[in-house]
C-alpha cells in the first residue's frame, strides 16, 4: 500500500518534532533559571521577598519575583527540595502541559488527528515554547489555566482560571473580559485563589495586609523589569511618557493600556462568529501589556482556528503570520540593530492581524 505524500510529510515532520523536542528538555535540564524557586523560598521562610528585593537584595538575579502573591503560596511542594531538583519537577509539569494544551484546544475546535499532530509539532517546536521549557518560565502554567474557561463551563473551571492570574500582565485580560461580558459571578470565581494567595501571603510572612497588596506593583516600579519589550504598547508608551513621579508614570500608563484593552475586548465579544473569540482574547495581552518571546504560546489559539477555517483568505494570513513569528522573527530582529524600530514593526503587525480578524467577523454596520 502507497504512503500518501500528506502522510509520508507528516511522518518526516514528526522526527524533526521530536528530535527537537528532546534537545529542547537537555537544555531545559541544564538551565531553569527562571524559576521562582527562591522567592517561594523566601516567602515560605517567613520573608517577605518583594520588600527583601526592593530593598536591594539581588541573589538569584533571574529570579526577581514580580509575579502575584499566589504563585508563591502555591509552590510551597518545591521548597522542600534544592532548586536543581525543584526546577527538574517544575520542568516535567511544563513538558506535560506543553503537549496537553494543543490537544485540548484542537479537540475543543474539532480538528481531526492529523491536525492535531501538526498543531503539536508547532507547538513544541516554536521558539516560543522551548524558550518558556528551557528557562523554567511560568507562562505555560499560566496559560494553561488561561485556557480553562474557554474548553469548559464549571465554577471549577473558572476557579481554577484564576491562576492565570498569577501572571498578571496576561491574565489580567481574562478578567477584564468576564466584566465585559457582565458575568460577575464568574469573575468573582476567578479571582478567589489571587485573594487567598495574597492573604496567605500576607500572614507567613508577617507583612502589612495593605501594603502587601501593592508590593508586586512596588518591585516592578522599583526595578523597571518587564516594563520593555518587543512589540507591545505597554513598552512603546513607556518611552514616551516619563515623570520624575514613577507611580504617576505608571498609573497613566496602565489607564491607558487598561482603556483600550477594555475597548478591543467590547469588539471582540461583537463578533459574530464564537470561534474567533477565544483566540482573540489570547492575542489581546500581546498587544497591550509587557510579555517576553516565551509568552508567544498564546499565538497557538489563532493557530488552531486559522486551521480550522484554511479555507479563507485571512486564516491563511494568520498562519503566515505565525509561522513566522515561531520561526524567523529572532533571526529578522537580529539583522535590524535598533530595537525601538523593530517594535514598531511588531507592533504594527500584530494590530493589523488584530484589526484583520475583527473586520472579518463584525456584523457589517459594525465593521472597524
Amino acid at each position: 500500500m502507497k504512503l500518501k505524500k500528506s502522510n509520508f510529510v507528516l511522518f518526516f515532520l514528526s522526527l524533526i518534532g521530536l528530535a527537537s523536542f528532546i534537545n529542547t528538555i537537555k537544555k531545559a535540564l541544564l538551565n531553569g533559571l527562571d524559576f521562582q524557586w527562591y522567592p517561594a523560598k523566601l516567602m515560605w521562610s517567613g520573608i517577605n521577598h518583594y520588600q527583601h528585593r526592593i530593598y536591594g537584595n539581588i541573589e538569584y538575579t533571574s529570579q526577581i519575583g514580580e509575579y502575584a502573591h499566589g504563585l508563591f503560596v502555591i509552590l510551597f511542594p518545591f521548597t522542600f527540595v534544592d532548586f536543581e531538583i525543584a526546577k527538574n519537577y517544575w520542568l516535567l509539569i511544563n513538558v506535560l502541559l506543553v503537549l496537553i494544551i494543543p490537544y485540548l484546544i484542537s479537540k475543543n475546535y474539532d480538528l481531526n488527528k492529523k491536525q492535531i499532530l501538526l498543531v503539536t509539532i508547532i507547538f513544541i517546536t516554536a521558539y516560543p515554547t522551548r524558550m518558556a521549557l528551557q528557562w523554567g518560565q511560568q507562562s505555560v502554567f499560566t496559560f494553561f489555566f488561561f485556557i480553562l474557561p474557554f474548553l469548559f463551563k464549571s465554577n471549577l473551571s473558572y476557579f481554577f482560571s484564576g491562576f492565570s492570574y498569577f501572571k498578571y500582565s496576561l491574565g489580567y485580560i481574562l478578567a477584564f473580559n468576564f466584566l465585559v461580558l457582565k458575568k460577575y459571578k464568574q469573575f468573582l470565581l476567578t479571582i478567589i485563589p489571587s485573594l487567598i494567595g495574597w492573604l496567605v501571603y500576607s500572614y507567613v510572612t508577617n507583612s502589612n495586609i495593605l501594603e502587601c497588596l501593592f508590593d508586586p506593583i512596588r518591585l516592578i516600579t522599583k526595578t523597571g523589569f518587564a516594563m520593555t519589550g518587543q512589540g507591545q504598547l505597554f513598552g512603546i508608551i513607556n518611552e514616551f511618557i516619563i515623570f520624575d513621579n514613577k507611580i504617576l508614570s505608571m498609573l497613566i500608563k496602565i489607564i491607558i493600556v487598561f482603556s483600550l484593552s477594555l475597548l478591543v475586548l467590547v469588539y471582540i465579544n461583537k463578533l459574530k462568529d464564537d470561534e474567533i473569540k477565544f483566540p482573540l482574547i489570547a492575542f489581546c495581552p500581546l498587544i497591550f501589556t509587557p510579555h517576553a518571546q516565551y509568552d508567544y504560546i498564546f499565538l497557538i489559539p489563532l493557530l488552531i482556528y486559522s486551521i480550522k477555517n484554511f479555507s479563507k483568505n485571512f486564516s491563511k494570513i494568520n498562519i503566515t503570520f505565525i509561522i513566522y513569528y515561531y520561526y524567523i522573527n529572532r533571526l529578522v530582529k537580529h539583522l535590524i540593530n535598533d530595537d525601538m524600530i523593530y517594535s514598531f514593526f511588531i507592533f504594527s503587525i500584530f494590530v493589523f492581524i488584530l484589526m484583520l480578524n475583527l473586520n472579518k467577523n463584525l456584523p457589517k454596520k459594525n465593521s472597524l
